[in-house]
């Protein structure tokens, strides 16, 4: 059985979505069919009894069952962003197979914070105000974990690359997938070793922002039961029109400038850090709006 070579392994709210479907369109690239499978994490998500409604694949057999349908293809991954964050996932994915190659994709951590945030409050999990976690991390430790945590990349990263080395870590971020999307898809594929010259559709936004098209369906979606229940019951085929009708695209929230402040204050030491890492320039992330 082929064994997956290589990993996208976060961040949340990045894009991460977007470039698993580009890399799935691939003839040479077999993706997982499950996105998330949080398998290499599936131990640390039950014992914070995270508020989500996934459910990590915990069986090894069940994990490589996902891959019984690799037949000519060059490069095998999946895309789980939970692996980022935890600690011993680098290490378990280098037991696993010491020679996968991990892709990352990084966001300005304030703005993937207030993401998150909007996320969890569409979906219900959230009735706390962004700038009450953030500034009383101990009142919610797991919302200031998801959001405000997740964005502290040099460690993060430091983990991987020292690991499988930098040759083998391919970093992006957000700002580039959305300024240049066919240029970092070509970078990537270039990295993966897979041909080049395959037209991908990458014009199609994956995950955007959406939010219910009124108050009853808000209050209706918020229940975990009910959309769980929906997920169980809905096709996968009709999954995507199912989300037309009850959700419309619109504008976002928009952070207010204090609590965008006060987090750039935050990460800043972070970010300098960083930047030296991966030889990136970050200076948008570090100003104060």
């Amino acid at each position: 059985m082929t064994l997956p070579n290589f990993f996208i392994v976060g961040a949340p709210k990045a894009g991460t979505t977007s470039l698993y479907h580009y890399l799935e369109e691939h003839p040479e690239v077999y993706m997982s069919p499950i996105k998330e499978t949080n398998f290499f994490s599936s131990k640390e998500m039950q014992e914070q009894e995270l508020y989500y409604d996934a459910t990590p694949i915990q069986s090894k057999n069940q994990y490589l069952d996902l891959f019984k349908d690799v037949s000519q293809e060059k490069q095998v991954g999946e895309a789980s962003v939970s692996y980022l964050y935890y600690t011993d996932v680098a290490k378990k994915l280098q037991e696993f197979n010491p020679k996968a190659k991990i892709v990352i994709m990084l966001r300005n951590p304030v703005d993937r914070a207030f993401s998150h945030f909007l996320m969890d409050k569409r979906l219900g999990l959230s009735t706390s105000s962004f700038m009450d976690v953030i500034q009383e991390p101990k009142k919610f430790p797991l919302h200031f974990q998801q959001y405000v945590l997740l964005g502290n990349y040099f460690h993060q990263c430091s983990q991987y690359i020292n690991r499988f080395g930098k040759d083998n870590v391919f970093i992006t971020t957000y700002h580039e997938f959305k300024k240049d999307t066919d240029g970092v898809v070509r970078s990537l594929l270039n990295f993966l070793d897979v041909d080049l010259d395959v037209e991908l559709n990458t014009n199609k936004v994956h995950n955007p922002y959406s939010a219910p098209k009124n108050k009853l369906i808000l209050s209706v979606y918020r229940n975990k039961s009910i959309r769980k229940f929906l997920k169980l019951i809905t096709p996968s085929f009709l999954v995507s029109g199912v989300k037309q009708l009850i959700f419309k695209e619109g504008d976002k929230p928009t952070i207010s400038r204090e609590e965008y402040n006060y987090l750039v204050d935050y990460f800043l030491e972070d970010i300098h850090k960083l930047e030296a890492l991966i030889g990136k320039n970050l200076s948008s992330w570090k100003m104060k709006k």
